[in-house]
C-alpha cells in the first residue's frame, strides 16, 4: 500500500506548509478538504485548534475511508513504562543453571529407564549355528 510522500502532498495542496511526513492544516475544514491519493494515509496537524490532529486515508479508488481527530497532549518521559504489556517479562525465562539441573535431572531418568535393560543380558553366550543349533534355539 503506497504512502503518500511529502513531495506529492505539495504538489496536491499548494501553499500549504509541510515539513516532513507531518501535514498542517487549517482547522477541521482543512483537514477535510486535504486532497490525497489513492491508498494512502496522511497525519494532520491542526495549526488553529492547538492541541488536535487529524488521521486521514483513501481507498484504492481515492475516496476517504478514515478520517478521526484525536486530541494530544505531552507525557513526561517518566510517567512512559519500559516494556510493553504484550512483551514477555524476564520472570517467564529459564536460567542456565535452572536448564542444566533439568537436562541432568532427564539423563538421570533415561539412564534410570535403560538400566534394566542393560543389566538383563540374556545372551550369556553367542549362538553357534554352524553346529547343529537354529536362530530359534539361541538361549541355550
Amino acid at each position: 500500500m503506497p504512502q503518500t510522500t511529502s513531495m506529492n502532498n505539495r504538489s496536491l495542496n499548494p501553499g500549504v506548509a509541510n515539513t516532513g511526513n507531518i501535514n498542517w492544516v487549517s482547522g477541521l475544514n482543512g483537514g477535510k478538504n486535504w486532497r490525497m491519493y489513492a491508498n494512502s494515509t496522511d497525519i494532520l496537524m491542526d495549526n488553529l485548534n492547538k492541541g488536535i490532529m487529524y488521521i486521514k486515508s483513501t481507498d484504492e479508488t481515492g475516496a476517504v475511508k478514515l478520517f478521526k481527530a484525536y486530541k494530544y497532549d505531552e507525557i513526561p518521559m517518566d510517567e512512559i513504562p519500559m516494556q510493553d504489556v504484550d512483551t514477555p517479562g524476564m520472570g517467564n525465562f529459564v536460567t542456565k543453571d535452572d536448564l542444566s539441573a533439568f537436562k541432568a535431572e532427564m539423563l538421570d531418568a533415561i539412564k534410570a529407564m535403560n538400566a534394566p535393560a542393560q543389566n538383563n543380558n540374556y545372551r550369556k553366550r553367542k549362538p553357534n549355528y554352524n553346529n547343529g543349533g537354529s536362530q530359534n534355539n539361541e538361549r541355550t
